[in-house]
């Protein structure tokens, strides 16, 4: 029997071992910084997400309640002054009245400054709480047989004026509605 022989760890397995633990530690730190910069970057999407999907129920919400003919359009994509937006002849009456162009109100929605603005009745209001919409064009006429309608497309950005980037996140929407009026052209 050999009683002086001790079992022991060289230096070369200590190492080795100090440089898995450090390995497995720095991973673990690395997948929790990850972790959380998804969920910050999935946060601000969603944000944008929901104000993007105020915008879409406002102008759904008219588009719905146009009318028009092919003399006095109830949806345009051209606003009064000429400029790129939609245009709406809502009819406001109680109960509705498709024929009488007098009781109808004129809402049309714009972008100016990558802010959203409604008017409707000579009253301005802005739809988003702050600066998001990348894309002034949003709006194309719709004509098929499903009636009259309109594409929407939207692209928000935490800061419009940069290029989308992990830490500027970009939510867009992509929406058709169509008028219940069959003659909102």
């Amino acid at each position: 029997m050999n009683r002086g022989h001790k079992k022991s760890f060289t230096l070369l397995e200590l190492l080795i071992s100090l440089f898995l633990f450090s390995m497995s530690i720095i991973f673990i730190g690395n997948l929790r910084v990850f972790a959380y910069n998804r969920v910050v970057e999935t946060d601000r999407q969603l944000r944008l997400q929901n104000e993007l999907t105020v915008i879409v129920e406002d102008m759904g919400k008219n588009i719905l309640r146009s009318v028009g003919d092919s003399q006095s359009p109830g949806i345009s994509c051209t606003l009064t002054n000429g400029t790129v937006g939609l245009r709406l002849r809502v009819d406001n009456g109680d109960p509705p009245t498709a024929s009488n162009y007098g009781d109808d109100i004129i809402v049309e929605y714009y972008v100016s400054g990558n802010s959203f603005y409604a008017v409707e009745a000579s009253s301005q209001r802005t739809i988003t709480s702050r600066p998001i919409i990348a894309s002034p064009n949003f709006c194309t006429l719709l004509t098929g047989d499903e009636g009259p309608g309109v594409e929407i497309y939207l692209v928000a950005r935490n800061n419009p004026a940069v290029a989308r980037s992990p830490s500027n996140a970009q939510s867009r929407v992509l929406t058709r509605i169509y008028s219940r009026s069959s003659g909102s052209h």
